[in-house]
């Protein structure tokens, strides 16, 4: 199972379900979740094609879970994702590369390995570290 975050900007939710239904693939589309750390213990591989992110908070959810991430090479996801460490980057514009990833990692002998690289990568996210930071920046600038 694949787990991942394929809303674009340019995408609209019809136009993904016209694509899908092309395709020949059942798309559903979960909408707004609580339960996003459940979904990723069911899936075996992370996906974002994104084309911009800021940060990618789908990518460091699914890398908290040990999920492998095969990524797009954009700001903000390369800020977490080691090449061939915890996923790969690919070129957001080549969907050959982004099957080929895929692939990859369909091998569960290459998979296991990355999946505590993947816990540690997502372990700066944590929400008390982050809160931590929060607070420490805004009582340096109080000081």
């Amino acid at each position: 199972m694949i787990c991942g975050n394929a809303m674009t900007s340019a995408n609209t939710k019809e136009e993904l379900e016209q694509l899908a239904k092309e395709v020949g693939i059942d798309l559903r589309l979960m909408g707004l979740r609580d339960d996003i750390p459940q979904i990723c213990k069911c899936a075996d591989i992370g996906v974002m094609p994104s084309t911009r992110e800021g940060l990618g908070l789908s990518g460091i959810e699914m890398l908290a879970a040990g999920l492998p991430v095969i990524a797009s090479n954009v700001h903000g996801i390369v800020d977490y994702i080691t090449d061939g460490v915890d996923g790969y980057l690919c070129d957001p514009f080549d969907e050959n590369v982004f099957a080929k990833a895929i692939s990859k990692l369909a091998d569960e002998n290459l998979r296991r390995p990355m999946i505590e690289n993947c816990e540690k990568a997502a372990e700066p996210f944590d929400v008390e570290r982050s809160k931590k930071a929060m607070q420490d920046i805004y009582f340096e600038m109080l000081n």
